[in-house]
């Protein structure tokens, strides 16, 4: 069985890197299965990025939704009553996604059992020095969000 998945992407005020990020998303998504919904709060973009995303969702590549939500609550919930997948993905709009993770997520939901799954959130302890992608624990702490006695699956590196 393959689950339809919604990754949903909401942004405000981000250029290049907004560009960027969609482009791994793409690059990284199976479209016969899975849909992009950029829900984008910024009032106006650069020209080559406001063309960029034009085309992208005039050729299908993304939902692109011109939405003044005024929160991420909102921009997501937007996305939310559009998607047509079973799972929803929320991602921020300043990542890059590594091959392979889409199918990774979703693989957990073959299991009946599991109701969501959610990556680790390191934070960074200087955010003007982020650490690199090879290495992101360099310099962060760990955000665990879970209590001790809680089993749910969580997403590990190179796991499903």
């Amino acid at each position: 069985m393959t689950i339809e998945l919604s990754i949903i992407i909401p942004t405000y005020l981000r250029e290049q890197v907004l560009v960027a990020t969609c482009q791994s998303v793409l690059a990284a998504m199976d479209p016969s299965h899975m849909e992009c919904w950029v829900i984008d709060d910024s009032p106006t973009h650069e020209p080559d990025v406001e063309a960029w995303l034009q085309r992208q969702a005039d050729l299908g590549a993304i939902h692109w939704v011109r939405e003044r939500t005024g929160s991420l609550t909102a921009a997501r919930n937007v996305a939310l009553l559009r998607a047509r997948g079973e799972v929803a993905l929320y991602l921020d709009d300043d990542v890059l996604i590594p091959p392979g993770l889409f199918e990774r997520h979703i693989r957990w939901y073959a299991d009946p059992s599991v109701a969501a799954v959610t990556g680790e959130v390191f934070n960074c302890k200087n955010p003007d020095q982020p650490p690199p992608m090879s290495d992101p624990g360099r310099n962060t702490f760990r955000h665990v969000g879970r209590d001790e006695g809680d089993v749910r699956p969580q997403y590990q590196r190179g796991q499903p």
